[in-house]
């Protein structure tokens, strides 16, 4: 038989096309490592590569092969972190994923509160778009991660625990030009005559806008107007508290800046939008004791950023 060892090897062999870059990826020798597979070659009966001057090739047999090597791979992985977790192994580190917009929203507080409890606990979050987070989850760098699920592929392996709904507004500086005009002006003369702070919406929102506004197809619109494009959210306020500049935003990232009276909500009519947040993971992956305890502080957190929401609607919202 072979071991799990050589599994690896062959599959970086496939990965890299090149004996010699998957000898230096491994840490290995280019000898020990074409020996390995000449092993594994003779152990199967059948050659699982095909060497050319230039690149490797799997041949067919070996597509086969390394398509069952990666799942074995994987299911192995799995099983010694499920014995990890029964011996508590993993509870001294946590791996989570969030999108941009939610680092701002829900991160900050959950991660000191749980810090706060485990101070011996390590922590490490990696922000990032829907796409690279789908691909550590899969792979197991993260435990889960959070982002608008709307933008996410959500395929039967993903299990998902949606958050509260936040819905977006349209914000400015105050003493902004438009706060005086009669009557209020409509949500395509605002885009139209003011640079939009544009932090990422997901697609559905922006088809949205696209239909109220009567544009044309999202993005052709987007790039006849005048933009400031920021993924994050305290350049955003920045730059439109410095301007007259207006975005879409939700009331709790402005929340400080609603109160002292810097940053105000415009009173424009477009369809409600809101959010599609949630919690992302593998179904049937066995959470550590660390993501758990942190999943419960993230809705915990959730929650009070809706009762946040609703107080500041009764306060701002005209």
């Amino acid at each position: 038989m072979f071991e799990l060892r050589t599994m690896k090897y062959a599959l970086a062999v496939a990965k890299y096309r090149n004996f010699r870059k998957a000898a230096e990826a491994l840490f290995l020798t280019q000898p020990s490592l074409t020996k390995a597979i000449q092993n594994l070659e003779e152990t199967l009966g059948t050659r699982i590569f095909d060497r050319g001057k230039r690149k490797v090739e799997p041949t067919p047999l070996g597509q086969i092969f390394l398509a069952r090597a990666e799942e074995i791979l994987q299911s192995a992985t799995d099983l010694q972190r499920e014995i990890d977790l029964a011996r508590g192994l993993e509870i001294g580190h946590l791996e989570i994923g969030s999108s941009v917009g939610l680092a701002d929203l829900h991160m900050g507080t959950a991660v000191g509160r749980l810090s706060q409890c485990h101070p011996r606990l390590n922590i490490y979050i990696e922000v990032n778009d829907y796409a690279v987070l789908t691909h550590m989850l899969r792979s197991g760098q993260i435990s889960f991660f959070i982002a608008e699920t709307s933008e996410v592929e959500l395929a039967g392996d993903f299990l998902v625990t949606p958050l509260i709904a936040l819905k977006i507004y349209l914000f400015c500086r105050c003493n902004h030009p438009l706060l005086d005009r009669l009557p209020p002006p409509i949500l395509r003369e605002v885009l139209q005559e003011y640079p939009l702070v544009m932090t990422k919406l997901p697609l559905r929102m922006l088809d949205s806008i696209t239909e109220t506004c009567g544009f044309k197809k999202y993005p052709e619109w987007l790039k006849k107007l005048p933009i400031i494009k920021c993924d994050y959210v305290k350049i955003a306020k920045e730059a439109a508290a410095a301007s007259d500049a207006v975005g879409f935003i939700m009331l709790p990232m402005i929340e400080r800046e609603l109160r002292s009276g810097e940053l105000v909500l415009l009173p424009v009519d477009f369809p409600e939008l809101r959010t599609h947040y949630g919690i992302v993971q593998i179904r049937g992956r066995t959470l550590s004791p660390a993501a758990k305890v942190f999943i419960t502080l993230l809705q915990e957190v959730d929650d009070e950023l809706s009762r946040t929401e609703q107080e500041l609607q009764r306060a701002f919202s005209k």
